[in-house]
């Protein structure tokens, strides 16, 4: 089973959040022979800048700087430790810079399968200008990123059943493909999830005075096609679909408790600035309302594959 998750990296800083990540991604790695990258960051352009001016000199972040590395090993040690006492096989690392650029650099450089990274579950305006890690994560990565919400205790996480989101769009697609390979190695029941956004359709009906029944049964025609191609593709006989109407994200969050799918995966469109800021996306509200883990995926393997080697290619170029 190390097909999908041959690579994992775990951002930890020692905070429950970041503490119930590490139980799942252990518990993840021992089912999938993983092996696990741990990783904490500390910033220290921001703590020199900080208590200098608080303090009124750089001779006094010095010492601050040195503590707060201090403390970022203890943390990285121990979790070691814990992993290594576990049964995985697991290495470290202290980064530099802001958490969130800092992480998705590494997983780039480390061609790692996937990121899992826990959330507070923020809601509201609080989240959207006092946003976390893991948002900023999702926001930059294009690597797989699993989300571990609140209420997920160190029990092995379940996975008899996984639902997918399905849409018209390539995102949808690498989320799709990499749902078919986990499922298989899980050996779990995949639910193949399409919704029928009908409130603007309704809305035009109304506005202009004709029938929406037609339309709608396109768009439900349109959701079947898109369905059955996906599943087409899944190596596994055991999965089934469904199609609902509604808002997108309470859909398949609402599907997904209506069919105890221990793990929601779902493409993102990766918005940037203020659009995504004011706009949000489906699987933000996923990722921030989902009690079960959740998968973000943005590209296929093939295009993270791709980037990885350009990158390389053009690192090699500048030192040559």
């Amino acid at each position: 089973m190390m097909g999908i998750l041959r690579h994992l990296l775990v951002a930890t800083d020692g905070s429950a959040t970041a503490n119930r990540a590490v139980s799942f991604a252990t518990a993840l790695a021992r089912r999938h022979g993983s092996d696990v990258l741990l990783c904490t960051v500390v910033d220290h352009g921001a703590a020199i800048a900080e208590s200098s001016m608080a303090n009124g000199g750089f001779g006094v972040a010095v010492p601050i700087v040195a503590n707060l590395d201090d403390g970022a090993h203890a943390i990285l040690a121990r979790t070691l430790n814990e992993m290594t006492d576990a049964g995985v096989v697991a290495t470290t690392a202290l980064l530099d810079g802001r958490p969130a650029q800092a992480i998705v650099k590494l997983a780039r450089e480390r061609k790692v399968d996937a990121i899992v990274i826990g959330t507070q579950g923020k809601r509201g305006l609080e989240r959207f200008f006092m946003g976390s890690t893991a948002d900023s994560v999702l926001r930059h990565t294009n690597v797989p990123t699993i989300v571990v919400p609140p209420g997920v205790g160190d029990a092995v996480p379940s996975f008899e059943r996984m639902l997918v989101a399905i849409d018209d769009s390539d995102p949808s697609d690498a989320a799709a493909a990499f749902a078919c390979e986990f499922a298989n190695a899980e050996s779990a029941r995949l639910v193949f999830c399409a919704v029928v956004e009908t409130s603007e359709l309704y809305g035009t009906a109304a506005t202009y005075g004709y029938d929406p029944a037609s339309m709608r049964d396109e768009l439900h025609l349109a959701a079947s096609a898109l369905i059955a191609t996906q599943s087409g593709r899944a190596d596994t006989h055991d999965h089934e679909s469904v199609i609902t109407e509604g808002d997108p994200a309470e859909q398949i969050l609402a599907s997904a408790a209506a069919q105890h799918a221990g793990l929601i995966i779902v493409g993102t469109h990766g918005r940037r600035g203020l659009r995504r800021l004011f706009v949000g996306s489906v699987a933000e509200t996923v990722v921030c309302r989902s009690t079960v883990p959740v998968v973000v995926v943005r590209a296929s393997r093939h295009v993270i594959e791709t980037e990885r080697e350009s990158a390389f290619a053009t690192s090699a170029k500048c030192y040559t």
